[in-house]
C-alpha cells in the first residue's frame, strides 16, 4: 500500500448500452436529472430472434421458409400448426413464439414482434446531467470525488456509503442493504455478517495484511486510514454519499451533490 492514496475532485461519467429496438429514451442529452429518475423504459412490444436450430428440427428448410412467407407481417401463437406431413404417421411443425412474424431469412431463422409484458426501467443512479442519448447509448455526467484504492476482491457497481467507522464485527448492525460500509479491521467474520446483510461493498481503512485470505461475495478496497481526514474536507461525515465503485479501474467515485 502507498503511504498516501490519491484523492481528486472530477467530472466523471456513467454509461449504459442497450438494445435500442426493445427501450425507448425517457430523457434527452442536455437535461439536467435526479437520482432515480427514469432515463429507459422497455417498449411495448420488443424485437425476438427464434434461430432455425431451435425449432426447425430435420425438416426441409426451404419447404418451412415457404410455409413461412404465407404468414409474414401476420400475428401467430405459440403452438399454432404451420406444416403437417405424413400418413399413418404424422409429423407436425409449429410456430415457436407468439407476436407478429417480421422476417424469415434465408436459412429459416424468424424476427418477431412480441408484447413486452416486464415494463423495466433504468433509473439514474445520481444526480447528473445527461451528456449523450443517442442510438443505443446513454451517458451521465455528475461531480465526484475520486479516491484510488487497491483491490483485495473486485467488483463494480453503486451503494450509498457514511464515512462513520465500524471498528468491530460486533458493530455492524441495523440495515446495511444496498451499502458500502467503512471499516476499521477486516475479518472472515464481519465479511460474511456484511454480505448477509445485504452490503454491497466494503472498504478497509487500515489494510497493511494485503495478502490476508478473505473469501467474500462482495468487492474488498483497501486504502490508508489517513484518507478520512482529506475527504471530511469535501463530503459532510454526518450524510450518507452515493458511491460508485470500479475494481478494474481502482477507483471509487464519491458523488458530489
Amino acid at each position: 500500500m502507498s503511504k498516501k492514496n490519491k484523492l481528486d475532485k472530477v467530472l466523471a461519467e456513467w454509461r449504459v448500452d442497450f438494445s435500442d429496438n426493445n427501450y425507448e429514451f425517457m430523457v434527452k442529452k442536455g437535461e439536467l436529472v435526479d437520482r432515480n429518475t427514469v432515463l429507459l423504459r422497455a417498449r411495448k412490444e420488443k424485437i425476438k430472434e427464434c434461430l432455425a436450430v431451435d425449432w426447425v428440427g430435420d425438416w426441409s428448410v426451404e419447404e418451412v421458409k415457404s410455409a413461412l412467407n404465407s404468414y409474414l407481417s401476420k400475428t401467430v401463437e405459440a403452438g399454432d400448426l404451420l406444416m403437417k406431413k405424413g400418413w399413418l404417421k404424422k409429423k407436425y411443425l409449429q410456430f415457436p413464439l407468439s407476436g407478429k412474424l417480421l422476417e424469415v431469412d434465408e436459412m429459416a431463422n424468424l424476427k418477431f414482434k412480441v408484447k413486452n409484458k416486464d415494463r423495466i426501467e433504468i433509473l439514474s443512479p445520481v444526480k447528473a446531467k445527461v451528456i449523450k442519448a443517442e442510438k443505443g447509448k446513454i451517458k451521465l455526467e455528475f461531480e465526484a470525488i475520486e479516491l484510488e484504492v487497491e483491490v483485495l476482491v473486485g467488483g463494480k457497481g453503486w451503494g450509498n456509503l457514511s464515512l462513520n467507522v465500524l471498528k468491530k464485527t460486533r458493530d455492524l448492525v441495523g440495515m446495511v442493504e444496498g451499502e458500502v460500509i467503512l471499516v476499521d479491521d477486516l475479518d472472515q467474520a464481519l465479511v460474511t455478517k456484511a454480505e448477509v446483510l445485504g452490503a454491497k461493498a466494503i472498504v478497509w481503512l487500515n489494510g497493511k495484511e494485503k495478502d490476508r485470505q478473505i473469501e467474500s461475495e462482495i468487492p474488498i478496497f483497501v486504502v490508508n486510514k489517513h484518507i478520512l481526514s482529506d475527504l471530511y474536507k469535501f463530503l459532510d461525515k454526518n450524510k450518507r454519499h452515493r458511491v460508485l465503485f470500479n475494481s478494474d479501474k481502482k477507483r471509487l467515485l464519491f458523488v458530489v451533490e
